[in-house]
């Protein structure tokens, strides 16, 4: 009898954690949090044209939102301009500063991907690199997991942005960035390589004073009426 009512105690406890992992990878993916202003995150950019290895660049939150976050690339010899800066909104799409961004209501679809399904799709309006205009599909993909050295085991959306060199991004909700961003159809001849999250620092924003500056007086959107 002891045993019996042990087994049924055993399969009740494993119920209980399964479903509970299961709710906690669901909360992950429930609603989007933007990276607190002041985070540095250190990426490497890799491709078949860096014979030498990875060209390592870093990228610092100088302003959020409700649904964004403003990125700098800071460069000493680039200087203060809008190139340097992009947009990520709702984690899942970017734009470079002083390009055509979403509009309000394109940002709420965006943001209406949340909670993350695979199969959820939202159009925006944005501007190729040659100034033209184009609408973009924003796709989940699959909601996986990622291991790395780095950062163990990764909850990550896999989000592709649907434009004539297509992205393919990793976004990992608990980290509030993406793990990785693929440039083109892996394996295609359109293929430009991928960028890969190395770490994640906290700065100090007194060494980017210019840059928080500029990035939320210049690149930071008004805030979202939903």
């Amino acid at each position: 009898m002891k045993r019996v009512v042990g087994a049924i105690l055993s399969s009740a406890l494993l119920a209980s954690c399964v479903t509970t992992q299961v709710e906690e990878e669901a909360n992950v993916f429930a609603s989007y949090k933007a990276p607190e202003v002041g985070t540095k995150f250190v990426v490497n950019y890799i491709s078949e044209d860096s014979p030498d290895g990875p060209d390592q660049f870093e990228q610092v939150v100088v302003a959020t939102g409700e649904d964004y976050a403003v990125y700098a690339i800071p460069d000493e010899e680039l200087g203060l301009q809008a190139d340097s800066f992009f947009i990520e909104y709702s984690g899942v799409f970017w734009q470079v500063c002083g390009d055509r961004q979403p509009d309000q209501s394109e940002r709420l679809a965006l943001q209406g991907l949340w909670p993350l399904e695979a199969g959820k799709t939202a159009t925006v309006t944005s501007s190729d690199v040659d100034g033209s205009i184009r609408k973009v599909d924003v796709s989940v993909l699959a909601l996986e997991t990622d291991t790395s050295d780095a950062f163990g085991e990764q909850p990550v959306a896999s989000v592709h942005s649907a434009v004539e060199f297509p992205e393919y991004m990793r976004f990992a909700p608990q980290l509030s960035t993406p793990l990785r961003i693929d440039w083109g159809e892996p394996g295609s001849a359109n293929y430009d390589g991928y960028d890969e999250l190395v770490s994640i620092e906290k700065t100090n924003l007194e060494d980017y004073a210019l840059w928080v500056d500029f990035g939320a007086k210049i690149c930071a959107p008004q805030p979202l009426n939903g």
